[in-house]
C-alpha cells in the first residue's frame, strides 16, 4: 500500500519521494478509472501533468474532494491504493500472464531521458571548446567528453591518444566533421523521441518473447521503426534501474537505426578491457565477437552500435564511464 509523509499536488509540500509514490500509484490505476493516461515518466517532480492527473482522478473517483491535492491518510490516497492494488480483469495473475513492468519501464524511461538530455549540450559544448581552442582548465568538461567519444565512438582529437587497446580509433575534428557527428547527433535525437513516447513500449509476456524467438531477453525490437517489446526478464529486482535505463536507450537505437543490428555494429559494452566492466561477462560460444570486440570497433561500426549510444549518454550525464547493462545487471 502506498503512503506519503506530506501532501502532494496543488499547494502541497511535494517532497520528491511522496510525488514519486503518487505518480507510481496513478500509473497503476487503469485509465478508465482515472489513472494516468499516458503513464507518467516518474521523476518525483510535481509538474503540471501531475497536477492535472491528480485532479482528473479526484473528479472521477472522489469528486467531493477534488481540490488537486492528496493528503496523507486522506480519501484520495485511500481510493488510489484501493484501485492501484485491485486485480486487473481477465485471467488471474500467474507466471504465464506476467509482463514487463510498467512501473519499471517508466522509471527507466525517466532515467534514460535524464541521460539523453545531457547529450546535445555536451556535444555542442565539445564543438565550441575545440573550435575556440580552449584548454581543459578553461573547459572542465572537455576531457571526459573527449574520453566518451574515444571509448564509445572510437573518435579522438589527438593522435597521441591512440592506444593498443583501441587500435581502430580515428582522429577527427568535431568542428568540421561531416561523417560521424551529424549521424550520431541525429540518431540521439531520434532515440530521445522514442524514449519520451510511452506508446513505443509494449509490455509482453514470456510466452510472447518465446514465440518471437527472444526467450529470456529483457527487451527487443522486431523491426526498424517498430515498438520496443518489454518482457518480464526486464523487471526488477533482477535488473536494476540503471541497467534498465541502458536497455531502454539501447533498444531505442534499434528503433531508429536499421543498421544497428548488423553483427559488426551490435557488440555489447562489456566486451572490453576498459574498467569498470572488463572481465565481468564473457562472450558465449556462438558470439560473433571477441572479449574485447567493443574496443576493436571502428568509428564506422561504433556509430551504429546501440550499446555505444547508451554508454555514451550515461557517460556524459554522469561524468564517468560506467557501462550499465548486462555486465551490471542489478545496478
Amino acid at each position: 500500500m502506498g503512503s506519503i509523509t506530506r501532501s502532494v499536488g496543488a499547494g502541497g509540500a511535494n517532497r520528491p519521494a511522496d510525488v514519486t509514490e503518487i505518480q507510481q500509484l496513478l500509473n497503476k490505476v487503469p485509465a478508465v478509472q482515472g489513472g494516468a493516461s499516458p503513464p507518467f515518466v516518474v521523476f518525483g517532480t510535481c509538474d503540471s501533468a501531475t497536477l492535472a492527473a491528480i485532479l482528473k482522478f479526484q473528479k472521477k473517483q472522489v469528486p467531493a474532494f477534488a481540490d488537486g491535492r492528496i493528503d496523507p491518510g486522506g480519501p484520495t490516497l485511500a481510493k488510489l491504493n484501493a484501485l492501484a492494488g485491485a486485480p486487473s480483469p481477465g485471467p488471474g495473475p500467474g507466471p504465464s500472464a506476467a509482463t514487463g513492468s510498467l512501473t519499471d519501464v517508466n522509471r527507466a524511461r525517466g532515467i534514460g531521458q535524464i541521460w539523453l538530455a545531457a547529450v546535445e549540450p555536451a556535444i555542442t559544448g565539445f564543438i565550441f571548446s575545440v573550435g575556440k581552442g580552449l584548454s581543459n582548465a578553461q573547459a572542465p568538461s572537455l576531457a571526459f567528453i573527449e574520453d566518451a567519444f574515444h571509448k564509445h565512438f572510437k573518435l579522438i582529437l589527438d593522435p597521441s591518444k591512440k592506444d593498443a587497446a583501441h587500435p581502430n580509433t580515428k582522429v577527427f575534428d568535431p568542428v568540421t566533421d561531416k561523417t560521424f557527428l551529424p549521424f550520431i547527433r541525429s540518431t540521439f535525437r531520434g532515440v530521445q523521441g522514442v524514449v519520451m513516447n510511452p506508446g513505443k513500449f509494449d509490455l509482453i509476456t514470456a510466452a510472447k518473447a518465446t514465440a518471437d524467438k527472444a526467450s529470456g531477453i529483457a527487451a527487443y525490437v522486431l523491426k526498424t521503426g517498430g515498438n520496443i517489446q518489454v518482457s518480464p526478464a526486464f523487471n526488477s529486482p533482477a535488473r536494476g534501474p540503471n541497467c534498465q535505463a541502458a536497455i531502454v536507450v539501447h533498444e531505442a537505437v534499434h528503433v531508429v537505426d536499421g543498421a544497428s543490428g548488423n553483427d559488426a555494429a551490435h557488440i555489447p559494452e562489456w566486451a572490453t578491457n576498459d574498467p569498470p566492466i572488463s572481465g565481468k561477462v564473457a562472450p558465449g560460444p556462438d558470439a560473433k565477437f571477441g572479449k574485447t570486440g567493443y574496443d576493436l570497433q571502428t568509428p564506422e561500426q561504433a556509430m551504429h552500435n546501440a550499446a555505444a549510444y547508451a554508454s555514451f549518454a550515461a557517460h556524459v550525464a554522469r561524468g564517468k564511464d560506467e557501462r550499465f547493462g548486462d555486465g551490471r545487471q542489478t545496478e
